[in-house]
């Protein structure tokens, strides 16, 4: 393919990545998924953060179909080989001034362009279709994320489509508790705290007595108590009405979200606890008031 005769782009003061600058152009129906080729031109002469150098159409089409080549500052699978791989072992001779060495090099660039452009292609289709969760009224991707991350169906509405949008940043964010708390917050619709705390110590029942010497691993404990070694969470929920807990519905449903968010956000091998805690202007309970109710052990003590 030659050089770009008609360049296009993002406006320069923004910085999109290639994939998403195509699927915005096959969004708009300017042009089709198939007609949209990457170029790597590895990372020299990278300026600042910019992905995209160069797009826009190709000289010498031969077809009146719009075609799309986006040149960007990216290495390609070619660059990611052993450098011995495709040149010979202790040359003593620069790289660049072998012009067989080059020619041998841009083959290997070209075998390579296939599996480079199916891989962009494939990051683009997910580019697309987050795009198309975003702004879909219907729900019918949503069903679909829902299905892969096979989140549970009895979940409301709301949960549902707040868990499916957390669960990407949850999963990047895997050891930060600041992002963990900010989904679950998200998710429940109050402030979370999430702290470490020291790990819980199991009273174990009926440990079959034995010498040292006798005891079997895995079968005799010594000991009554056993900890893994693992800390704890301590999940605490803030601000909660009281009139949200004293109703049924509205605790069975928080009570199904809290559920799920210990499911799908926190470490499946820490143990986890959840404190609830009713806002401050319902810390004390006022008689004959069925706006303001008194809930044991939240703001009534016998």
């Amino acid at each position: 393919m030659s050089d770009i005769a008609h360049t296009i782009g993002p406006l320069p003061e923004l910085d999109l990545l290639a994939e998403v600058w195509a699927a915005l152009l096959v969004r708009d129906r300017k042009v089709s998924p198939d007609d949209v080729f990457l170029r790597s031109l590895g990372q020299h002469g990278r300026s600042h953060r910019r992905d995209v150098v160069r797009s826009g159409v190709p000289h010498d089409r031969g077809t009146t179909e719009p075609v799309l080549l986006l040149e960007a500052r990216r290495e390609g699978i070619y660059d990611g080989l052993p450098e011995a791989l495709f040149h010979e072992a202790g040359s003593g001779r620069a790289i660049k001034r072998n012009a067989a060495e080059d020619r041998h090099a841009q083959r290997a660039r070209e075998f390579f362009q296939p599996f480079e452009q199916e891989l962009f292609r494939i990051r683009m289709a997910m580019v697309s279709a987050e795009v198309d969760s975003a702004l879909d009224s219907t729900g019918g991707v949503d069903e679909m994320w829902a299905d892969l991350w096979s989140i549970p169906e009895d979940l409301d509405v709301r949960t549902r489509k707040a868990l499916l949008l957390v669960l990407p940043h949850a999963h990047a964010g895997s050891n930060d508790l600041s992002i963990r708390e900010a989904c679950f917050s998200f998710v429940i619709g109050y402030p979370v705290k999430i702290a470490l705390v020291a790990p819980r110590s199991a009273r174990i029942e009926g440990t079959a007595a034995a010498t040292l010497g006798g005891a079997a691993l895995g079968a005799v404990a010594l000991g009554d108590h056993f900890h893994d070694g693992w800390p704890s969470l301590e999940v605490e929920i803030q601000g909660i009405p009281a009139l949200k807990l004293s109703g049924r519905e509205h605790r069975l449903k928080l009570d199904r979200a809290i559920e799920a968010c210990m499911e799908y956000l926190l470490p499946v091998h820490l143990e986890a606890s959840v404190r609830l805690l009713v806002r401050e202007e319902d810390q004390e309970l006022v008689l004959d008031d069925a706006s303001r109710p008194g809930i044991l052990a939240m703001n009534t003590r016998i």
